[in-house]
């Protein structure tokens, strides 16, 4: 999880990364215990897997989950970190960022393509997320992982540096070009609802 580097003469110590995730586990706390049921809701209605995450750096880290009702499902454990440039969910954590802080870390960062459908053009990654910024969406259409398919909407939490977002996971089989429609609008209605219930602690 690069928490650990050599430190000589067969010793380890602890990088930096461990306080950012100890900070993250901390403000993840309130999110988990708020927007849990929103998981179940939105598992119980498309039968996919849900996930909720938030933005440490370059990663997107699962705070928490769901998993699919299907036999063929797509899950990541709690705790993993998945490159920010990766999927739906990732798109819709930096659609929460200014325009210049989302420049500079797509500036910065390498896009691998992980799969031939991964847009690695700067210039049309920035778009994309701009896109995602407007519409309040983001879709990962193979562009991780071959035949898989996410979905995602940000969380607009007020929260100080907190970015959140919820996403969606199947195979491409499970989430035809038909119910996208009808999931973004779900996914969108929720995540007013868990907005919402944030505004009025």
């Amino acid at each position: 999880m690069g928490i650990l580097e050599n430190g000589g003469e067969s010793k380890f110590r602890f990088r930096p990364q461990l306080y950012v995730l100890g900070r993250a586990a901390d403000q993840g706390s309130e999110l988990i215990h708020t927007v849990h049921s929103f998981l179940e809701d939105i598992n119980q209605k498309t039968k996919l897997s849900v996930f909720l995450g938030i933005r440490s750096e370059l990663r997107a880290i699962i705070i928490d989950k769901v998993d699919s009702a299907y036999d063929i499902k797509i899950s990541f454990e709690i705790g993993m970190r998945i490159p920010l440039f990766a999927g739906a969910g990732g798109k819709a954590l930096l659609s929460l960022l200014p325009d210049d802080e989302i420049y500079r870390i797509v500036s910065q960062g390498k896009l691998k393509g992980f799969t031939l459908n991964f847009r690695s053009n700067k210039k049309q990654y920035m778009q994309m997320i701009q896109k995602a910024h407007q519409e309040r969406f983001a879709i990962d259409d193979e562009e991780y992982i071959e035949g898989i398919r996410g979905l995602a909407v940000p969380l607009r939490l007020d929260r100080g540096h907190l970015n959140a977002a919820i996403w969606i996971v199947g195979l491409k089989s499970q989430i035809k070009d038909e119910v996208i429609p009808l999931y973004r609008s779900m996914l969108k209605e929720i995540a007013q609802k868990i907005e919402t219930r944030f505004s009025l602690e």
